[in-house]
């Protein structure tokens, strides 16, 4: 017996040390440690996570040394708390602490609450009157301010304040809508609250204009109290929730049809003044996998997803990477809990048919039995249980007896409600879809409808429901308005500081959350102008499945999928300047500023068409001074150097290309170009001019390469604009210039460089004042002599208009017949041209008399030989006595003389002197001699060492020789 007992001692001792040496094994020893927190700033009373190592059941979170409260029971790696209140932001030092030790302190910054703003009383009212605003933080307040959805601008009101209640006067200029309600304080403004400014109607009207089954419908009117029924179309019978003389409020029913909505009354039947658009829920076909861990993807099929704006893997939110209507792309998010998956669209909730499994998360398969009382012990049977650190029924905690990683047993204790069982790990959450019916306990069957804005009319059904319930929405927020309370349903409106969540009564849950759809909140959009295609990007809240709108009624494309805090749009065409509107479900927010339409720009000319880099260049156009960006062919941007609407001045940048110009501003995505090429040119050179010579004024033609416009062309040092024609072409006229008779250079200049100097001879005019005409009258079919320097220069003679062919001309003589059909006599003008385009801007008049019969003396002949010009210097000495001899021809006149004439100079070999003689007088100068025999004057030239003269009256020859005459001629 002895030895049995000592055997039973030692195997109680045995159990005793691995029981001993557990609890020393589970034992924590070392100080907390912390490795992340959620987030570095947050507002007083939000509740924040720290992650770390080495946390127990005596941690304590310490700010700035002192100790704040805690939310929840600490993992060994979790904590959470609560900020503490502050007035003002200040940084603090964070740091957790065990009976083992304290953390090394990480830096937080606490923030103070903004206002916020829980109920308005009353929350429809007309302007001028009073409405209380219960709420919190109200100290400090600076303004209230009320805002229709259809108006730009804010609307102050007049208010005080008395703790945590505003007493607040509805402002005038509110549009008989709905309208937002902000308070502003020194700590920021807060989040709106629905207001409905009322005024007489007189229109009728319902809203929203479009839902799914279970919407709640709006009618707005005259006499519509005592409503019988509503119909959707003829036939289909909605439920009447509300009715009053000028609203009635109901619901779409199932298989609702895109029809009128007809009331009937006792006094007939109306019609709404359009059809209301009934939208088709979601529907859930396929998911690709049942399975992943955490960012595996997963593609959901299904119908109807347009707008969605919620996805869960069970209760865990997850992100909408991208939506098509029919295909969901998402992937498995981090802590995410095994279950049904969920999307949520305007029109309701659709769910998976079977469970998606997230590795390493718990999966509750069933549960057993599905209800009992305080006590009852329940199997919960699935997957990856082993680790679970909670599980509950509804909000109620479940005392965890046993548990394996298949099998957990949980015992009800005592208060808790009919609801949804769920438990926790640190893998992730699992919530079942199915109830555990606590016998007794309120429990909620139904949510009709499954989403709404503040002030919908919510259906709650269920059994047990209490005649006095206390329905409260999430954040704790109580629902004050209950309209029906019956034991399988409560009717009640959506509260102010609602939001998405589970609905509880008395302590039940609601089976799934209930989804506030809160208008669209813009709270910037940029740019804030542009043109056709210019992509916008709208800042916000709630803006998922959005509809955006420019003036004009004009719906804009998305680009990509967008999401709830942003999206980007492309400027429909047709769009004017105007507010952006963004339109979700619950309604339709305006920007508080205009978006600015731009022209888009065009190109209409540029100057010069070419150049090199940095020329200058002008373009005109159109809008141009939206932002200009100028480029030239090759993509090179040019400097721009000024800016209006209709030109623009750019510099020709370096590595530029021939081509086109285009430019692009802030009105076009794609450049606008140029219709015609710009010349990037080299340096301008001349191969040729024609004519070759000519006098001032003559029109030449500069030929050449490079030559664009404008070009400036440089005779002998004289600037002169030219006339461009081509690249390859220019033509001037010779301006006016001091040298003359000798070859000059010619070049041109461009935007590029100057040119070459090219050769031209220029040529002088024929000088008035030196020109004589032998004589200055005669009567027609006589002829003339006109003399004078520089006569090879001119291109036409007229007399009293009328063209005379010159029997003889030479550089210094020309010979002409007066025509005999000139037609009258008198005085006249001789006019001689010298430049090819016969321009009377370059001509010399001389004054001309056509006799009426011939002098007196014999007839000349029609022909006057004249001798050749002179040499430019005389090469012999002419001091030297000259003998006489006259031209045979003229031997029948009788004429006859002879002498000697002596021409005497200052030097030899000089032009000018003077002539003596017994019987004859004259001089001569610049190779010129002028000599009067017996009373007749004869003009002459030296050549080839004689001298030869010709009769101003007669036309009579006389040869002056250096030695005697000694040849047949002479007499």
């Amino acid at each position: 017996m002895k030895r049995i007992l000592r055997a039973v001692q030692m195997a109680v001792l045995a159990l005793l040390l691995v029981w001993v040496d557990g609890c020393i094994r589970d034992e924590v020893l070392l100080p907390p440690e912390i490795t992340s927190v959620s987030k570095t700033s947050a507002p007083s009373g939000e509740i924040v996570t720290i992650n770390g190592n080495n946390f127990d059941g005596s941690l304590q979170v310490l700010v700035d040394n002192g100790v704040i409260s805690t939310a929840g029971t600490p993992t060994r790696t979790e904590a959470q708390f609560i900020v503490p209140f502050r007035t003002q932001p200040e940084e603090v030092s964070l740091t957790v602490k065990t009976k083992y030790g304290a953390s090394q302190p990480k830096a937080f910054t606490v923030l103070p609450p903004v206002p916020i703003i829980r109920t308005l009383k009353p929350n429809r009212s007309g302007i001028g009157t009073l409405v209380k605003i219960a709420g919190s933080y109200f100290t400090n307040v600076s303004a209230v301010r009320f805002k229709s959805s259809d108006q730009e601008t804010e609307r102050d009101a007049v208010f005080t304040v008395a703790g945590d209640t505003i007493l607040v006067t509805v402002p005038a200029g509110l549009l008989p809508d709905a309208a937002d309600i902000k308070v502003t304080s020194a700590s920021g403004v807060s989040e709106p609250a629905a207001f409905l400014v009322l005024m007489a109607p007189k229109i009728i009207s319902f809203t929203p204009d479009n839902g799914a089954a279970g919407k709640v419908i709006k009618l707005e009117g005259e006499n519509l109290s005592d409503a019988q029924k509503v119909t959707f179309g003829p036939i289909l019978e909605a439920e009447i929730i509300t009715d009053a003389p000028e609203s009635i409020t109901v619901r779409v029913p199932d298989g609702a049809p895109t029809d009128t909505i007809y009331v009937y009354t006792p006094g007939g039947k109306g019609k709404t003044p359009k059809k209301f658009s009934a939208i088709p829920g979601p529907a859930i076909q396929t998911i690709d996998k049942t399975t992943g861990g955490v960012g595996t993807d997963v593609l959901i099929t299904g119908l109807n997803f347009t707008g969605a704006f919620e996805l869960k893997f069970g209760t865990t939110p997850a992100q909408i990477v991208s939506n098509d209507g029919t295909k969901i792309k998402t992937k498995v998010p981090i802590g995410g809990s095994s279950g049904k998956i969920s999307v949520t669209t305007p029109a309701g909730t659709a769910l998976s048919t079977t469970d998606f499994l997230v590795q390493g998360a718990p999966l509750i398969s069933k549960f057993d039995p599905p209800s009992g009382v305080t006590g009852t012990q329940i199997v919960l049977t699935g997957m990856n249980l082993a680790s679970i650190t909670s599980a509950k029924v509804a909000l109620k905690d479940l005392k965890i007896v046993s548990k394996t990683d298949t099998e957990v047993t949980v015992e009800v204790l005592a208060g808790t409600v009919t609801g949804k069982i769920s438990v926790q790990t640190p893998g992730g959450t699992f919530e079942t879809t199915d109830l555990f019916t606590v016998l007794g306990a309120p429990q909620i069957t139904a949510v009709n409808p499954s989403s709404g804005i503040v002030g919908t009319v919510v259906t709650i059904t269920g059994i047990n429901l209490p005649s006095s319930p206390y329905v409260r929405f999430t954040n704790n927020i109580q629902a004050t308005t209950i309209l029906k309370s019956l034991s399988t349903q409560i009717i009640c409106q959506v509260p102010q500081g609602a939001s998405t969540g589970k609905i509880n009564v008395n302590g039940a849950l609601s089976l799934t959350d209930f989804v506030l759809n809160v208008k669209p909140i813009i709270t910037s959009f940029t740019p804030a102008k542009g043109g056709v295609d210019t992509q916008v990007t709208i800042n916000g809240s709630y803006l998922t499945g959005a509809t955006v709108k420019f003036a004009n009624n004009l719906t804009a494309t998305k680009v990509g999928a967008g999401t709830d805090n942003q999206v980007i749009v492309k400027v429909p065409a047709g769009a004017v300047t105007g507010a952006i509107s963004v339109t979700t479900t619950p309604g339709t927010t305006n920007t508080a500023s205009k978006f600015e339409i731009l022209s888009p720009p065009s190109i209409t000319s540029f100057n010069p068409t070419g150049g090199v880099s940095g020329t200058s260049v002008t373009i005109t156009g159109t809008n141009l001074q939206h932002n200009p960006t100028v480029q030239f062919f090759n993509g090179v941007n040019a400097t721009v150097k000024s800016v209006s609407a209709t030109q623009l001045v750019v510099q020709v940048p370096a590595g530029a290309s021939t081509g086109r110009i285009s430019v692009t501003t802030d009105a076009v995505q794609t450049a606008v170009a140029s219709a015609t090429d710009f010349t990037i040119v080299g340096k301008p050179s001349i191969t040729s001019i024609s004519p070759a010579s000519g006098t001032v004024g003559q029109p030449i033609t500069v030929n050449g390469t490079n030559f664009t416009n404008p070009i400036t062309v440089i005779v002998n040092g004289t600037s002169v604009a030219g006339t461009w024609v081509s690249n390859n072409v220019v033509k001037v006229n010779v301006p006016v210039n001091s040298t003359v008779n000798k070859s000059v250079n010619v070049s041109v200049k461009t935007a590029a460089d100057y040119s070459n100097n090219y050769p031209f001879l220029l040529l002088a005019e024929p000088a008035t004042a030196q020109l004589k005409l032998k004589p200055n009258n005669n009567p027609v079919d006589w002829p003339v002599l006109l003399e004078g320097p520089n006569l090879g220069t001119v291109t036409r003679i007229t007399l009293n208009g009328k063209v005379i062919t010159p029997n003889f001309r030479q550089a210094n003589a020309i010979t002409f017949v007066v025509p005999n059909d000139i037609g009258s006599t008198g005085a006249m003008t001789l006019r001689l041209f010298y430049t090819s385009d016969i321009s009377t801007s370059y001509k010399v008049d001389l004054n001309f008399t056509v006799l009426n019969a011939p002098p007196p003396g014999p007839i000349p002949p029609p022909i006057i030989i004249l001798p050749p010009p002179p040499p430019v210097n005389l090469t012999t000495n002419i001091d030297a006595d000259w003998s006489v001899a006259f031209n045979e021809n003229n031997d029948t006149d009788g004429f006859y003389w002879e002498s000697t004439v002596r021409l005497d100079t200052d030097q030899d070999f000089q032009v000018a002197g003077t002539i003596s003689s017994s019987d004859a007088t004259g001089s001569f100068a610049s190779g010129y001699l002028t000599l009067t025999i017996n009373g007749d004057t004869y003009d002459g030239q030296f050549y080839n060492n004689n001298i030869y003269l010709t009769s101003r009256t007669t036309g009579r020859q006389l040869v002056l020789g250096s030695s005697p005459c000694s040849t047949p001629d002479c007499k």
